[in-house]
């Protein structure tokens, strides 16, 4: 993900390395200056700030997660947005909800000591003899020369992305959940900096909401979901309970009014056809209940509501 901003006034969505050129993408059709013109770029600082806090948050959170659950993590994709940002890492289960606050209270942590981030080119074989070849977590690295990302005493990978300077920069780190996506692969999602603030805060808001709409304090929310809960199972019981009272009293009318006598080798058979307008599971129900009567046979069919 690039950089926006403005060049001459023009909006500038997207930045590309074509060879030796950037190319800036410009919106708004030809733009109002020629080859050689002088002319004002405005970078995006509060986009590019956000970036970089998710950018390095990232570094954060695979460094935390493999000095938690071990050195077999091995980050296997990343995606880091404005609005939030997933890390994808080799695992052999779902993440707990232990395991997530013990990672975020890492990573906090690490973000409060303001420990430097540092950015260097180092020669590749040097690199690798020195830090091995866990550098390359983010994926291969082309060139002779590695561009290394340190944070201090805690994670070191080959990057070429835009970083913080000190793990302060990048904030709050908060992690919103984590889900397996396929076997041996876990996804963490989480914001930072004021992406948190936003986020956090936004969740605060639904708490209050909910606290006002059980009449709870937000601590009692989840007992009184439980109350809630205990009750439409109550309410879901006796509707079955009812439901199957009046499939009974179906069942009933139907051998009063539908019901005829047939002729067998064996002795009377007792028939019931009846078109009934229920479910196919309600209507099995009710030739469950009739065919209890020995001797009987019911043919019924289903009609929903409303049918021809």
């Amino acid at each position: 993900m690039t950089d926006q901003g403005t060049l001459g006034g023009r909006f500038v969505p997207e930045v590309a390395r074509i060879g030796a050129y950037v190319l800036h993408r410009l919106e708004g059709g030809h733009p109002p200056f020629v080859p050689g013109s002088v002319v004002e770029g405005v970078v995006d600082g509060v986009r590019r700030r956000q970036l970089m806090q998710h950018h390095t948050g990232t570094h954060l959170i695979n460094g935390a997660l493999r000095t938690i659950l071990g050195p077999h993590v091995w980050q296997a994709g990343a995606y880091k947005g404005v609005e939030g940002a997933r890390l994808d890492v080799t695992h052999w289960s779902a993440l707990a909800p232990e395991q997530l606050a013990r990672v975020e209270r890492l990573v906090n942590r690490i973000v409060a000591e303001d420990r430097p981030v540092l950015s260097f080119f180092e020669p590749r074989g040097r690199a690798e003899e020195r830090w091995g070849f866990g550098l390359y977590q983010g994926g291969a690295v082309p060139g002779r020369e590695l561009r290394i990302v340190e944070i201090e005493g805690f994670d070191v990978e080959a990057c070429g992305g835009t970083h913080c300077t000190h793990t302060s920069e990048v904030g709050f780190v908060k992690i919103l959940g984590s889900e397996r996506i396929q076997d041996g692969m876990v996804r963490v999602h989480f914001v930072s900096g004021e992406r948190s603030l936003t986020v956090m805060q936004e969740h605060e808001r639904i708490l209050q909401e909910t606290s006002r709409s059980l009449a709870a304090p937000v601590e009692g929310i989840p007992p009184a979901v439980e109350k809630l809960q205990e009750r439409v199972r109550v309410l879901e019981k006796a509707s079955r309970s009812g439901g199957k009272a009046n499939l009974k009293d179906t069942a009933q009318r139907l051998q009063r009014e539908g019901a005829f006598d047939l002729a067998s080798p064996g002795g009377s058979v007792h028939g019931i056809v009846g078109k009934l307008a229920l479910s196919r599971e309600e209507v099995q129900e009710v030739a469950r209940e009739l065919t209890r009567t020995p001797a009987t046979v019911a043919l019924l069919s289903s009609e929903p509501e409303g049918g021809g």
